[in-house]
């Protein structure tokens, strides 16, 4: 054996033996997570106050302004807004969404590695002089290269319009909590007049029976006032179950259980004024946020598109091969191989991306919809 094939294979062992170094060393563990009612209770739960009170305090939103907690005196219709944000299950949920859109873009950055290939021709007849043929390539996938940078923007629109869709499920979220609270505001001001209404009416109701006893009034003249009664008690107790399905609709807003005491602290209601329509279009898809994600949607969908053309180009691999022959020869060069562009005949077709590029352009198409209807 000739000094060059010793080396060789000892070549070959310290390169197959740093791949899979590299290769378990990157390697990430996994951990399973499994669902338990400790795990469900604990996403569940209401935070402490000062905790809450901490994180309303540090609110980033771009349509809600941070607030200073206190549930010692009750939630103001602000307050509920953000306790709405902060607390309830379904916005946490939506939120989880934003580490699967980062893991995607993390994804999308990354280049498939170099490819090792080994292999050995060893000779089992013929010329007993003969040595066992060595071959070493190492080749590297252009073809990724080519639409990384479509990739990659189309994964950044889809965080951005991730992040907007889920501010404004927020937003919404929030409205809903803070108009419940203040849906709780009238009802119980209308609870306590109809609770004087009633007291007046059943003074009222007194002084007739005594006035009908001594004969002043005729029984058609009672019977009225006993009539506007029971219509105000009948009008106080819709009023009082309103009030109680109202307050569950915000306890489920908060994200709060149903049995939790929840009490609203009285507020001056501000004055509003509907501007004119002219004003409220003006601007309308930068102030809107379900427009502005949407938009950035699109532009995903046109970068998706892009990459999904870029794509249809034959795979191009270049490296470095490196072989010794049975002769003992061993020689240096350079490696290449280009996917055939042969789209194929008749039922025999081959993938050139056509369906990947049908569906990103189904999928601009349908965004833009989308986008149309909501405007």
């Amino acid at each position: 054996m000739t000094p060059a094939v010793p080396r060789f294979v000892s070549a070959l062992g310290l390169v197959l033996a740093a791949a899979l170094g590299s290769a378990l060393s990157g390697c990430i563990a996994y951990h399973p997570a499994p669902i338990s009612p400790e795990a469900v209770r604990a996403a569940l739960g209401v935070p402490r106050p000062d905790t809450l009170a901490v994180r309303a305090a540090r609110l980033r939103h771009p349509a809600l302004a941070p607030v200073a907690l206190d549930l010692a005196d009750g939630l103001t219709p602000d307050e509920a807004a953000v306790v709405a944000v902060l607390v309830n299950p379904v916005l946490a949920a939506r939120r989880a969404a934003r580490g699967v859109v980062a893991a995607q873009l993390c994804a999308e950055g990354l280049l498939p590695p170099p490819q090792l290939a080994a292999s050995a021709d060893v000779p089992v007849a013929g010329d007993a002089a003969a040595q066992t043929a060595l071959g070493l390539g190492v080749a590297l996938d252009l073809g990724a290269l080519l639409t990384r940078g479509a990739r990659l923007a189309a994964a950044e629109a889809v965080r951005d319009s991730t992040d907007l869709g889920i501010a404004y499920a927020e937003w919404q979220t929030a409205q809903q909590a803070r108009l419940s609270a203040y849906r709780l505001l009238f009802l119980g001001r209308q609870r306590a007049l109809l609770a004087q209404e009633l007291g007046a009416l059943q003074t009222s109701l007194d002084l007739l029976d005594e006035a009908e006893r001594r004969r002043l009034i005729t029984e058609v003249d009672r019977a009225a006032a006993e009539a506007a009664y029971r219509d105000t008690r009948l009008t106080a107790l819709d009023v009082a179950q309103q009030e109680a399905d109202e307050r569950f609709i915000l306890l489920t807003a908060l994200g709060f259980p149903a049995d939790m005491t929840v009490t609203v602290q009285p507020v001056t209601v501000p004055a509003f004024a509907v501007p004119p329509l002219d004003a409220l279009d003006a601007g309308l898809d930068s102030l809107r946020l379900d427009l502005r994600a949407l938009r950035l949607g699109y532009a995903s969908g046109e970068a998706a598109l892009r990459a999904a053309v870029l794509g249809q180009f034959p795979a191009l691999n270049v490296g470095i091969n490196l072989a010794r022959s049975d002769a003992g020869l061993v020689t240096v060069g350079p490696a290449v191989s280009v996917g055939f562009p042969f789209l194929g005949v008749g039922p025999l077709r081959f993938d050139r991306n056509q369906g990947g590029i049908a569906v990103a352009a189904a999928t601009r198409a349908q965004l833009f919809a989308e986008y149309a209807s909501r405007r």
